[in-house]
């Protein structure tokens, strides 16, 4: 995922430094499009088989893709319900009233929404995700 980042922002061919970094003109969703392309990428069974070579240039075993792909693949859900979460948890923080807006409300509100599309209480804790606190990051999962 950083991998990603770094190739990013180490291939900007522009006039000004700022093009390669996480603020304008570069938006938090085009910066997370490039590390989440290369998340794909390197887990894919059919890039590994043709990229992953050996010094030899013999490609990566069948057999060794494959038991990756069973010993990970059912837990792959796990990281899109955390994903899917913070749009979720901004919808219903923005649909709630000022009247209820409190410091403990939105606590359990972010428990709550963690509980429902996670099946539990996560590692990283929806209040901790860093975009909600910027505007133009909101919703970019």
């Amino acid at each position: 995922h950083e991998a990603g980042h770094a190739a990013h922002f180490a291939n900007i061919a522009m006039p000004s430094p700022l093009f390669s970094q996480e603020r304008a003109p570069t938006s938090v969703p085009y910066a997370e499009l490039q590390s989440m392309f290369l998340d794909s990428l390197v887990g894919d069974a059919a890039w590994r088989r043709k990229y992953a070579l050996s010094r030899e240039g013999n490609p990566l075993p069948w057999e060794i893709i494959e038991e990756d792909l069973k010993a990970t693949h059912p837990y792959k859900v796990f990281g899109l319900r955390a994903m899917i979460a913070v749009p979720y948890f901004e919808k219903a923080l923005y649909e709630m009233s000022d009247d209820q807006m409190s410091v403990e409300s939105i606590a359990k509100l972010a428990d709550q929404i963690e509980v429902d599309i996670q099946g539990g209480l996560s590692s990283r804790p929806l209040l901790s995700v860093p975009h909600l606190l910027s505007d133009e990051a909101s919703c970019y999962y």
